[in-house]
């Protein structure tokens, strides 16, 4: 586990019994000190870099200051019940302010839990296997303790097996024994773990993710960006990305495919699903911009830089085929797109 320390507010919270939130002022110099620090592979035009800050500042703003489960853990009475409540299978809490909602089931089930020290807290809050395990009881609402970036290597579409040829194949393109793996969107971490259990001595994890959460599995790196952003540190040295329901928080997906483009690595290959979105944060530009960022895939590929596969169609048009002009809109069909870097784009 990794405990992040952009949410050192929250364990300050445990040991204090007092939650303080960040503030808007913080969190945006954070997010410029982070997200956008740094050399870029190409720097974001003022207009976008305008549009993309706004989800973000957004996201960012309800993780670290408004979520407010985060105030109740540190503030109020715990009770935790390891082996789960009723139908549930799985560690539960219960929060102090559903005692009395709960009446007699909780005084019945009470046998079974424990009111949780401030030490206890601590440690039970920095196992990550707690956030995405367990049952968390609410005023009104019972439920995940996180709602996103759980999935695991199969909600990616792969197997053990599969994602097992996937490296063989891609160790030998690339001529690498050990391969740096980046999940574009990877929050904190769940298939990213799962890859490095399954090929510990085979692969480098890397991580980009807007996300901050108290706390995530490990990874070999970290990089604190929006795909719109690569650091340029990643250009041609990443040998295989992935990316799943990460492409739908971003209102600028020509910038992040453009971005793989660039990180891939001779040989390297990429698996990308592209999902309808924030599009219309670009309003009527973001077809136009997809629409060019295809046509250069497409480029690539009749000009021998890449190999490329793009399944799509169940909302009508096919990604690779729509016409901007003819279906206005302020969305682009969704896709799943692979890619196999043939060339270095240098020779360009």
């Amino acid at each position: 586990m990794v405990i992040q320390p952009s949410m050192d507010h929250f364990w300050k919270g445990l040991k204090t019994g007092k939650f303080i939130p960040k503030t808007d002022k913080e969190i945006k110099q954070f997010m410029q000190e982070n997200h956008f620090g740094g050399e870029a592979i190409t720097e974001l035009s003022k207009e976008d870099r305008k549009v993309i800050e706004k989800p973000i500042f957004e996201h960012l703003k309800f993780n670290m200051s408004e979520k407010d489960e985060l105030k109740k853990l540190c503030e109020q009475e715990v009770a935790y019940f390891p082996s789960g409540i009723d139908y549930y299978k799985c560690p539960c809490f219960i929060l102090e302010d559903c005692f009395f909602e709960e009446g007699e089931f909780f005084k019945e089930k009470n046998e079974k839990g424990e009111l949780l020290t401030k030490k206890e807290k601590i440690k039970l809050f920095s196992n990550p296997n707690i956030w995405h395990g367990s049952i968390l009881y609410e005023t009104n609402s019972r439920g995940p303790f996180t709602s996103w970036g759980m999935r695991s290597l199969e909600g990616y579409g792969f197997n053990k097996e599969h994602f097992g040829k996937i490296i063989k194949r891609v160790k030998e393109n690339t001529g690498k024994n050990l391969l740096n793996i980046l999940d574009v969107g990877g929050a904190s971490g769940v298939a990213l773990k799962e890859i490095k259990e399954y090929f510990p001595k085979e692969v480098i994890t890397n991580n980009l993710t807007i996300d901050v959460e108290p706390v995530t599995y490990e990874f070999d790196n970290l990089y604190l960006c929006p795909g719109e952003r690569f650091p340029k540190k990643l250009v041609g040295n990443m040998d295989l990305i992935i990316s799943n329901m990460a492409f739908v928080y971003m209102p600028g997906q020509n910038l992040t495919l453009e971005n793989c483009l660039q990180a891939l690595s001779v040989g390297g290959e990429a698996f990308l699903s592209v999902e309808i979105g924030k599009q219309d944060y670009f309003v009527q530009d973001f077809p136009n911009r997809m629409r060019k960022q295809y046509d250069r895939m497409i480029h690539l590929k009749e000009t021998g830089f890449i190999d490329l596969k793009v399944k799509s169609g169940s909302h009508g048009s096919h990604a690779l085929t729509h016409n901007p002009k003819k279906e206005m809109g302020t969305w682009y069909p969704p896709a799943w797109i692979e890619i196999k870097k043939l060339k270095s784009l240098e020779e360009l």
